[in-house]
This record gives structure tokens, sequence and C-alpha cells, in this order.
């Protein structure tokens, strides 16, 4: 298994659906919408594509695809760097209790095979 980046969520706006990972099946149903709600409701306000995943540290990790659609004249660059920073700021215990999620149920899931 690849523990280098695991991305949990992805969204899109070009293909207007959303991407659960199912590596990450076992997050709590409440979990699992409000990741959901987060990364729709981003794509729907700016465009392009988001996704929610952990970094090679172990660490959430949110981020807008490089590659967003360059003929894309309705996605907000800057709207997208605002709203990024908006829901780190208001998610940060969220995305706290996910990292130790993470780290203790996760990992150690694969590493003590």
């Amino acid at each position: 298994m690849d523990m280098s980046r695991q991305v949990i969520i992805a969204s899109s706006s070009y293909e207007e659906k959303y991407y659960f990972n199912e590596e990450f099946k076992d997050l709590p149903e409440a979990v699992k919408e409000d990741l959901i709600k987060i990364a729709v409701s981003f794509v729907e306000e700016v465009g392009g594509t988001f996704n929610i995943g952990f970094d090679v540290e172990d660490n959430v990790e949110i981020y807008v695809e490089a590659s967003a659609d360059e003929e894309d004249i309705l996605y907000d660059e800057i709207g997208s760097r605002l709203i990024l920073g908006r829901i780190e700021k208001e998610y940060k215990e969220f995305f706290e209790a996910l990292t130790k999620w993470y780290t203790m149920v996760y990992i150690k899931k694969y590493t003590d095979k």
C-alpha cells in the first residue's frame, strides 16, 4: 500500500460528482457527511477539483488540483485560496480529530498486518 498521499474525498465541478475513497469506509457516518459537505460545497462555490486527504507526514491536507481546466472561465482561483483558508480555520478541530483517527486507527490497521 502506498502511504505517500492518501485521498479521502475528491469532488469535481467538471464532472459534478464526488469520489469517496473506500479505504476510509470505517469513518463514522457523521464524519463522512461532513467531508462530503465540505468538498461538494467548495466546488459549487468556486469550481475546479477539490481534495481532502493526508500528506506524507500524516497530516490532513486540503487542496485544489493544479490541473484545473485552463478553459474554465468560471473557476475563481483567488476565491479558492480564500475559501481554503476559511475551511482550514473553521474545521481546525475537525481536521485535528481526523488526523488522530488516521494515525491511531487507519495507519495502525496497516502496520499491524
